[in-house]
C-alpha cells in the first residue's frame, strides 16, 4: 500500500514478467474466494484501476504504481472505515500468487498477508477527526542496526488492533536513507546475488583510474 485518500488509494507492485497489475478495493473485511480475485461475500469492488504495461528497471524487474482514483459520482472513502485489497498480477490475484496463507516452512518464510489465512489485506481510511487519528512514524532503517526492528512492533500492532479503533491508519517514514552503504556483511551476497537476478547482469564496480578497473560485485 502506496498512498490512501479521500478520493485515492495506490499501491507500488515490483514483478518480474511486464505484465498487467490490477488493484481491487472492497468495503469491510473480504475473504479471498478464489485465485483470481473473487471474495467469499459475493459483494463488488468499490473501485478498479489496471496498470497495463509495468515500467521495466530490469531483465526480471517491472515497477507499476496502480493507482484507483473514486470520482463523482462514486462516494469517496468513509473516514474511519476499513478496506480490503486485492492486487492481481497477470490474472492471479494474492491468493492465486500464494501471499494470503501461512508459509512454515520451504523458503522463502512468511504470514499470510492478511494475518488470517485467505483473508485479504486492508486499510484504514483517516478519520474525520484528529482525537480519532493514529499515525506511526519512523525514520532511517538499518537492518543491522542495534536493537528491536521497529517494523516489526508495527506489525504486531496492526494484528492485534485489526478491526479496532486504535489501528493505525497510516505510516510516515521520514528518514533520509536506507542505509544501502552499510549492510551487514553476512547480507551482501545475498543482495548482490539477487540484484544480478534481477537486472540480467552483474554489477561492475570501478576500482581505478583505467576503464578495465573493475570487479564483479557478486564476488
Amino acid at each position: 500500500m502506496r498512498r490512501v485518500e479521500p478520493r485515492l488509494v495506490a499501491v507500488w507492485v515490483a514483478v518480474r514478467d511486464p505484465v498487467p497489475v490490477t488493484l481491487r478495493v472492497w468495503t469491510g473485511q473480504q475473504v479471498a474466494a478464489t485465485a483470481s480475485g473473487a471474495v467469499t461475500s459475493g459483494n463488488a469492488p468499490v473501485a478498479t484501476s489496471t496498470a497495463v504495461t509495468p515500467r521495466r528497471f530490469g531483465q526480471r524487474l517491472h515497477v507499476a504504481v496502480v493507482t484507483v482514483e473514486l470520482t463523482a459520482p462514486t462516494p469517496p472513502l468513509t473516514p474511519g472505515q476499513l478496506y480490503s485489497y486485492d492486487v492481481d498480477v497477470g490474472g492471479s490475484g494474492l491468493r492465486g500468487l500464494d501471499l494470503l496463507r501461512n508459509q512454515t516452512s520451504g523458503t522463502p518464510r512468511g504470514l499470510a498477508l492478511g494475518y488470517v489465512e485467505n483473508r485479504l489485506p486492508s486499510f484504514v481510511a483517516p478519520p474525520a477527526t484528529l482525537d480519532q487519528l493514529r499515525l506511526a512514524h519512523a525514520s532511517c532503517r538499518k537492518p543491522n542496526g542495534p536493537g528491536f526492528d521497529a517494523l516489526a512492533w508495527l506489525d504486531d500492532r496492526i494484528e492485534n488492533t485489526f478491526s479496532s479503533a486504535d489501528r493505525p491508519q497510516q505510516l510516515f517514514l521520514t528518514g533520509d536513507q536506507i542505509y544501502g552503504d552499510d549492510v551487514a556483511a553476512c547480507l551482501l551476497p545475498m543482495l548482490n546475488a539477487l540484484a544480478a537476478e534481477l537486472l540480467g547482469a552483474p554489477e561492475r564496480l570501478r576500482t581505478g583510474p583505467n576503464a578495465g578497473d573493475t570487479v564483479d560485485a557478486t564476488l
